[in-house]
């Protein structure tokens, strides 16, 4: 309180560059206890996440909603092609 001139504005600085450095502390303390709490198997047990899936399997997952989505919404008018895949026309 009592500084002043060039004083003043180095405390401030520093009181900055402290205020930054105990946020980011403080930060990592929350992302810590977040992790420790927190998991992909536990969101799947709370239902958060439908699956977890191996990215060997994520294509074929991919179409499969997409085909199983089209079904559910397009009209009856696309015609189904040989492969199991709908063709539009």
């Amino acid at each position: 309180a009592v500084a002043s001139g060039t004083e003043r504005a180095a405390l401030t600085a520093e009181l900055g560059e402290l205020r930054s450095s105990v946020r980011a502390e403080k930060l990592g303390e929350v992302a810590t206890e977040f992790d420790r709490v927190h998991s992909i198997q536990r969101a799947v047990e709370v239902g958060s996440v439908d699956a977890v899936i191996r990215a060997a399997d994520l294509r074929p997952r991919v179409i499969e909603a997409i085909e199983s989505y089209l079904r559910r919404s397009v009209p009856q008018s696309p015609r189904q092609a040989p492969s199991g895949h709908i063709a539009m026309t």
